[in-house]
């Protein structure tokens, strides 16, 4: 992952976004460790090979370090999970 930041900050890139297919936590904990904060949830994301999935979005600021608000990470989290299980979005 440092040389893809390393990388990016080379060519001018303000970030990186990379998504994350629902339930991979190994991922997203990598993701978070390297400070990747979560963005958003796609519901509807296609990929080649996989077809439309639902996928979870992370970036990090390349520039300056902006830490996740711990508490909105874990209250959008357990509001996903909520939603999930009640068979909403």
């Amino acid at each position: 992952m440092r040389y893809m930041f390393d990388y990016g900050k080379k060519k001018g890139f303000k970030s990186v976004q990379l998504d994350v297919l629902k339930g991979n936590v190994p991922a997203e904990k990598l993701y978070i460790k390297n400070g990747f904060c979560f963005v958003e949830k796609n519901d509807r994301v296609w990929y080649e090979d996989i077809g439309d999935q639902v996928a979870l979005l992370y970036e990090k600021n390349l520039w300056q370090y902006i830490p996740c608000n711990d508490i909105v990470l874990i209250l959008l989290r357990v509001l996903y999970i909520i939603i999930a299980v009640d068979g909403g979005v």
